[in-house]
């Protein structure tokens, strides 16, 4: 679960500024069902976000003005950030063992909503990338309301789909991938 506050007016820059926080709710079954419950067995919490970010005496800043190139309209509280943060950090990276990892995402976004793929990029012949789907590996287990009653398996021409405070709980299968294979989760949607 995410909470914040929900001041008239204020809502937007509270959450924007970071002024939210999260917890997670163990249901006692996920012990029964052995899925990974602590960063050693493999549960990686996320929370994406995206930002307006500027470089302000060497250092990023968050910049709190919505401009007219991040809100959709002049009059709205929605804004669209040019940069993803992962758990505060751009283009965060993490090392990862061949096992099953359960990632328990959460959408703190003002609006944007998010399609996101797992994908592996290679070089083809002709030197160009070629991104591959992974979306096999990944078994959506749960959401912001608890587990699902039944598990469902992304195929290659689905995506993740995850609006502005959904939460979304899934296990991606790492096993079997050949040495040194790079994962990307990226996003295409289109706003």
């Amino acid at each position: 679960l995410w909470y914040h506050d929900h001041a008239m007016n204020g809502t937007r820059y509270h959450v924007y500024s970071g002024l939210a926080g999260g917890y997670l709710v163990r249901d006692p079954r996920e012990q029964e069902l052995g899925l990974p419950s602590s960063e050693h067995d493999g549960e990686i919490v996320l929370l994406v976000q995206d930002r307006n970010l500027d470089v302000v005496d060497g250092q990023l800043r968050l910049l709190h003005k919505i401009t007219a190139a991040t809100a959709t309209t002049t009059g709205t509280a929605e804004s669209f950030g040019p940069l993803t943060l992962v758990n505060g950090r751009l283009w965060p990276t993490v090392a990862l063992r061949p096992m099953v990892y359960r990632l328990r995402l959460l959408n703190g976004s003002n609006a944007r909503t998010y399609r996101l793929h797992l994908v592996t990029v290679t070089e083809g012949a002709d030197g160009a990338r070629v991104v591959t789907p992974q979306h096999d590996r990944i078994l959506v287990i749960g959401t912001g309301g608890g587990l699902l009653w039944r598990s469902s398996r992304l195929s290659d021409d689905q995506a993740l789909t995850i609006a502005s405070s959904d939460r979304v709980d899934i296990l991606v299968n790492l096993t079997g991938l050949p040495d040194g294979v790079q994962l990307f989760l990226v996003n295409s949607a289109p706003a």
